[in-house]
């Protein structure tokens, strides 16, 4: 169970995504013909390039805002998960301290 917590946390986390999860997900996006992203540029990468400068990495502005619109929603996803990680990790911590009222309060 954790390891797959550990893979959907990592799965939505552009900075640590390689040349392959990115080429992946343009190709999700159905965007490979119009987006001409370098075949090593991994997530770190991508996550500099701000709008403008995904839009002349494209064909079109369509694409290049798509493309950007949907960064943002996978960086959102991340922050979500995040989020509900730490309160897992907070339930977690407090059960292996012995604090039943502090896990309890936090359901």
């Amino acid at each position: 169970w954790r390891e797959e917590q550990w893979e959907a946390r990592r799965s939505h986390d552009i900075n640590r995504w390689d040349a392959n999860a990115v080429s992946a997900f343009v190709r999700d996006l159905g965007l490979e013909d119009r987006i001409r992203l370098p075949s090593t540029m991994t997530g770190s990468q991508l996550c500099r390039l701000t709008a403008p400068k995904l839009s002349t990495l494209s064909q079109d502005r369509e694409a290049g805002s798509i493309l950007y619109e949907a960064l943002q929603q996978e960086r959102q996803r991340a922050r979500e998960m995040d989020s509900s990680q730490a309160g897992r990790n907070a339930k977690i911590a407090a059960l292996g301290n012995h604090r039943m009222a502090a896990a309890t309060r936090a359901l």
